[in-house]
């Protein structure tokens, strides 16, 4: 896949595409912003993987439109449509033309405001599994092969002789 890495300081940006884990992770780590486009059919859009800041941002603003009750005052509906336009309207930050024009034209505008309910589901998808890959890659950094070779040998005998004697993560075999 196809990463614009933006330095939001310089605005200077570059078009990765063999981009490693570890460069995605200190990338991130150093205030960069990792881009990505989707082409539709209604147009090319461009987005952005959510950095803690964003996330805090979604979080307000799911608040906000609930007009500050808790989230179980909803249904499940509800709080879905919220999480989906909360998360498309702060990682989407481009598009085509009418999605410009309808930035421009009314500064307040939101995903919210779209009438095309498949769109709206297939940007989410398409941001939602973005931000899964990006992350299942930065867990990979991190572990890297440590975490594939520090395997804790498994107990064969029952534990200790306290609240949990006798426990073992053996299954147990009835009738002996």
């Amino acid at each position: 896949m196809e990463y614009k890495i933006t330095d939001p300081k310089t605005r200077s940006s570059a078009v990765i595409t063999d981009a490693t884990e570890k460069d995605i992770f200190e990338a991130l780590l150093m205030g960069k912003i990792l881009e990505f486009t989707k082409e539709t059919a209604h147009g090319t859009f461009a987005a952005r993987y959510p950095t803690g800041k964003d996330k805090l941002r979604m979080d307000q603003l799911r608040a906000y439109r609930r007009n500050g009750l808790s989230a179980s005052a909803f249904d499940i509906q509800a709080h879905y449509n919220n999480v989906v336009w909360t998360d498309l309207d702060v990682c989407i930050f481009d598009g085509p033309d009418w999605y410009r024009k309808a930035k421009a034209d009314n500064p307040n505008w939101t995903w919210e405001d779209c009438p095309d309910e498949e769109l709206i589901a297939e940007l989410h998808r398409w941001v939602s599994s973005f931000r899964n890959e990006i992350q299942s890659r930065i867990g990979e950094s991190r572990l890297g092969k440590v975490g594939q070779e520090c395997k804790l040998p498994e107990p064969t005998a029952p534990m200790g002789t306290g609240a949990f004697s006798g426990l073992t993560n053996r299954p147990s075999i009835q009738g002996t």
